[in-house]
């Protein structure tokens, strides 16, 4: 996100450690759901000066965006470059002034919550379970390298390919939150109109109503309209649906095909020596965001 929305690289990986702004993102969720998700508390507690990590997140985000706002090019094609257009025109839309533009440099950031990197260390762990599936999706790789750019995999080519969006869905965390206008009765309790509703995806997503062995590892339920192992398709709603769903979710499966598709093209791999795949599980936190417990594994080039 911080180079679709501001034209930075965080450079994490190069670092070979994670970026400030990630462990404050994970921080801040984490506060946000100790708070059973009030987020109006979290406001009074920054006001009050009592929350140090929303502070230092605020700060951070307002120099990136100032530092943005200085850049002399600023026909990046980025997020930040639309909103600082509507900012510095003389009929300005939405963006009246800069604390408006501050708060949704925020939301740039806060919509980078970790989806793709939930859904990829999972499905390594599931890959590393289940070597047969590196296998199968190897055959049908083969298929699409070099289809569209010679020696390299595209989207478009990669989003045809059936089994690698079932593995990618088996894996796919969310937690949906509605809110009916109009109201709600579910099982005779009437929920008023404007009243956010979180639904549990850990929940729904692994409930028998909906889905045949919930609990296993079964990519081919996303198969050929398999009916076997999904009993209602509308229960599966990872992106959200409606108005407020997620509009990262293109880039998010851009992302998780592509990564995944040369990784599993170029490499196999199993548990390391002494995993037993437990803490993957046990250590997770989900604090509004998925952090994936820590899992071990060797790969072999193939």
């Amino acid at each position: 996100m911080g180079k679709v929305g501001y034209s930075h690289e965080f450079r994490s990986i190069e670092a070979g450690k994670e970026h400030p702004m990630a462990h404050l993102l994970e921080s801040m969720f984490g506060e946000i759901g100790q708070m059973g998700e009030l987020t109006w508390l979290l406001s009074i507690a920054q006001n009050l000066k009592l929350s140090k990590t929303a502070a230092e997140f605020d700060q951070l985000t307002m120099l990136m965006a100032d530092r943005r706002a200085a850049a002399e090019d600023n026909n990046k094609g980025d997020i930040l470059q639309h909103f600082l257009d509507d900012m510095r025109s003389e009929k300005s839309i939405a963006f009246t002034n800069k604390n408006i533009l501050y708060s949704d440099a925020a939301l740039v950031l806060t919509g980078a919550t970790d989806t793709i990197g939930a859904v990829l260390a999972h499905l390594s762990y599931q890959l590393a379970n289940h070597p047969h599936y590196q296998d199968l999706l190897h055959v049908q790789l083969q298929k699409a390298y070099g289809k569209t750019i010679p020696d390299e995999f595209t989207n478009q080519d990669l989003s045809k390919i059936h089994l690698l969006d079932a593995l990618i869905n088996e894996t796919m965390p969310t937690t949906p939150d509605r809110q009916p206008p109009e109201g709600i009765t579910v099982d005779g309790v009437h929920i008023p109109g404007g009243v956010a509703v979180r639904v549990p995806a850990h929940a729904l997503h692994r409930s028998e109503q909906f889905y045949t062995e919930p609990a296993q590892f079964r990519p081919e339920r996303w198969l050929d309209d398999n009916k076997v192992y999904v009993k209602n398709a509308e229960a599966f709603i990872p992106f959200l649906i409606g108005p407020n769903k997620c509009v990262g979710k293109r880039m998010t499966m851009s992302v998780l095909r592509l990564v995944m598709a040369y990784t599993v093209y170029n490499y196999t791999w199993e548990k390391a020596p002494g995993e037993d795949g437990k803490r993957i599980r046990t250590e997770s936190k989900d604090n509004l965001i998925l952090m994936a417990g820590p899992f071990e594994a060797v790969f072999l080039p193939r």
